[in-house]
């Protein structure tokens, strides 16, 4: 048996509905741990994104093993976007610049270095922009005061001297 460290960041009333049945549940299981090894290749290989697969994998693991999805959202590295698109339906603008740039730089050098027929480059062209596009959508938190609470009065002090 398998101990996974865990550690309560999801609110005991946060709804987990269980499959129904011990097909659907091993089937959301290997889905689960099929997205989680692709969103673990996405954080080495620039072509796959890391963030939906692990939000797929926290999806799976919700509907399949409580255990399981405790643990991925507890992780110190992927708990933090899934808890943030569980709670607030928001990605962080770190993630949503470096998901843009990764796909236009994905992108570019496959149309770049690939000889593809016309018809692949405009299928891949119009892949692109779709997904530019919903990227772009994706709401992101709203903007916190960095530090200027705490630097404009100090300077304002040092003004008045």
């Amino acid at each position: 048996m398998v101990y996974f460290p865990v550690i309560d960041y999801v609110p005991s009333d946060f709804p987990m509905p269980v499959a129904r049945t011990t097909i659907s549940k091993w089937m959301l299981l290997l889905a689960g741990w099929i997205a989680l090894a692709f969103g673990l290749l996405g954080i080495v290989l620039p072509v796959l994104p890391t963030t939906p697969f692990l939000l797929l994998a926290a999806y799976c693991f919700s509907r399949s093993s409580s255990r399981i999805h405790q643990w991925i959202v507890s992780h110190r590295w992927f708990g933090p976007p899934i808890l943030q698109w569980q709670e607030k339906r928001t990605i962080s603008r770190v993630n949503k610049r470096r998901a843009l740039l990764l796909i236009c730089l994905s992108f570019s050098l496959t149309l770049w270095l690939t000889p593809l027929p016309e018809l692949a480059r405009t299928a891949l062209v119009i892949l692109f922009v779709g997904l530019i596009w919903l990227v772009a959508r994706l709401p992101v938190p709203p903007n916190t005061p960095v530090a200027t609470d705490h630097v404009a009065p100090k300077l304002a002090d040092s003004y008045e001297q």
